[in-house]
């Protein structure tokens, strides 16, 4: 990724008002860039915990069948 390309993705996420967390996304970014493996932890907690509340939400019937 160039620098230019950089800073148009960090900006582009910065500005999204569409995203209420955005200023959250940015320092995980950013953070990953200065250290990854904590990045990784990070992300892999995240995916567990999606996981167990997709599994919930499917336990209580929220999702129905498909």
């Amino acid at each position: 990724v160039s620098p230019a390309d950089f800073y148009h993705q960090m900006t582009s996420l910065q500005n999204d008002r569409d995203c209420p967390n955005a200023a959250l996304n940015l320092a995980m970014v950013l953070s990953s860039a200065l250290n990854f493996d904590a990045f990784g932890l990070l992300m892999q907690r995240e995916a567990i915990a999606q996981q167990q509340a997709s599994k919930e939400a499917d336990d209580m019937g929220l999702f129905g069948s498909q």
